[in-house]
């Protein structure tokens, strides 16, 4: 199925469309910028409000802590088809 937009005759109408396209295409890129600038606007403020709060410090190793030697075990193997 082809898609074809069919202009209309007259010409002030055509004019017309074009221009509410344009403001349509031009709305929507204004939109997408102050999106844009709202998300990394929201990034450089969570980065310093993070950065300006006290860490917390980490405990030392109590005796809750559990220490070991690990080893990795290899997955099961696959089952084939066919």
């Amino acid at each position: 199925m082809r898609f074809a937009l069919v202009l209309p005759r007259h010409p002030l109408l055509r004019v017309l469309l074009f221009a509410a396209s344009g403001l349509i295409l031009i709305g929507l890129l204004f939109f997408g910028l102050i999106a844009g600038l709202a998300v990394v606007a929201f990034g450089a403020l969570a980065l310093m409000v993070r950065r300006l709060l006290p860490r917390k410090a980490t405990p030392p190793a109590g005796g809750d802590i559990i220490d070991g030697e690990f080893r990795v075990v290899d997955p099961p193997p696959r089952a084939r088809i066919g």
